[in-house]
């Protein structure tokens, strides 16, 4: 429809207007179409947000079309200064506005449990199998904000975008050691075996 081979599409198909109620015909349906180019490679700034800053999606594990809460946790990125942001709740780090979180402490990779509230995505899935394939040590935990603080290296995944390294977190710079650009290249491969896009 734009001439381009390579994009990222989105199909939403919605009830049509008209009327209260659930005793619709079949065919009163409209259908949202959206392409978009494959997004650019991004190396990140992130920040840690307070528990107030943004609010946690009220079912976060249903990827849906109400995206009031992402759209404020990336509005608080932006007040920081930062291109994106980690939701607190509970005490507990999650996830950014539209990512799942990764970082290495001590060796460890570590990422919130899908038992907190959080969207536990797609490439957030491809990463936990590649590196236990690989043979990392993942912990999967409620993890709060201090821990997160004392990252040496992290990263954050996107079904669309897959692994984007964070490059300054909380305003300290990060490593990018060579074995999580392994995984990184491991994680894109797979991708591509599973038909998701990887930003050249």
């Amino acid at each position: 429809a734009n001439g381009s081979a390579d994009g990222v599409v989105r199909v939403q198909i919605s009830a049509e207007s008209g009327g209260r109620g659930y005793g619709r015909a079949a065919d009163d349906s409209w259908e949202l179409v959206e392409i978009h180019p494959v997004p650019a490679p991004r190396v990140l700034t992130l920040a840690i947000l307070e528990p107030g800053d943004a609010p946690v999606p009220a079912l976060p594990s249903v990827k849906s079309c109400s995206a009031v809460a992402h759209v404020l946790c990336a509005r608080a990125a932006a007040r920081r200064g930062a291109e994106e942001a980690v939701r607190v709740a509970g005490g507990h780090v999650l996830e950014a506005s539209a990512s799942n979180l990764f970082w290495i402490h001590d060796g460890v990779l570590c990422t919130p449990s899908a038992s907190l509230p959080l969207y536990p995505g797609v490439t957030r899935s491809v990463v936990l199998h590649v590196a236990r394939e690989a043979g990392w040590e993942i912990r999967e935990a409620e993890f709060d904000r201090a821990v997160l603080v004392r990252a040496g290296s992290a990263f954050l995944t996107n079904a669309v975008r897959g692994v984007e390294p964070v490059a300054v977190l909380e305003g300290s710079p990060l490593e990018w050691p060579h074995e999580l650009e392994a995984l990184r290249e491991s994680v894109q491969a797979a991708r591509i075996e599973g038909g998701l896009p990887v930003p050249s």
